[in-house]
């Protein structure tokens, strides 16, 4: 888990910018997870992750570490659901709106969870959090069954189909229009 927030960043960075790998150095990111994880497995030596662990809020003591993985999550997924955010607000296409959409949702309800009950607005049990990334998985696996999210590079994509001289649209089987080009817009 501690690993996720890079993904999601980098999930967002590859589908907004349309691009199929991210750059090597960007697994620098990886860094901080990978000694987090090992903190927590010897944390009982050191005390850097948790100063006293408990499954109750009012007995948990953070450690250092903790509070610096911390911020650290929480600015790779709020600049990936920002990235996100962007795209959605910037792009005309339903399908890519679609995607992004789920992407942000997914990505903003383990967020919220996680930061009230860090900041402790609202008891949460221990296991929220985690129960929380359960609407990142559903909506992921919506995005990639329904909206063939993989299959897809949107601003790439995007970019060809516009410049294409001839419009374009495309419908769904229930005649909803998924995607046009701006000629066809245009041409309107």
């Amino acid at each position: 888990a501690t690993t996720l927030p890079v993904f999601v960043l980098y999930i967002a960075i590859t589908f907004v910018r349309g691009i199929n790998a991210i750059p090597k150095y960007w697994l620098m990111l990886f860094i901080l997870p990978v000694v987090t994880n090992i903190l927590v497995w010897t944390n009982p030596y050191h005390h850097l992750h948790y100063k006293t662990f408990s499954v109750f809020r009012d007995l948990l003591e953070f450690g250092p570490n903790l509070m610096f993985h911390g911020v650290f999550s929480y600015l790779c997924t709020i600049y990936g659901t920002i990235l996100l955010i962007v795209f959605y607000v910037k792009n005309k296409d339903n399908i890519f709106r679609s995607q992004s959409l789920l992407l942000i949702i997914g990505n903003s309800v383990p967020l919220i969870v996680s930061m009230v009950a860090t900041i402790g607005i609202v008891e949460f049990p221990i296991y929220a959090t985690p129960l929380a990334f359960t609407i990142t998985g559903v909506c992921t696996f919506f995005a990639i069954s329904k909206y063939k999210i993989i299959n897809l590079q949107p601003v790439a994509t995007q970019m060809i189909l516009d410049n294409i001289s001839d419009s374009y649209f495309v419908i769904n089987i229930d005649g909803v229009l998924l995607s046009e080009n701006e000629r066809f817009t245009t041409d309107l």
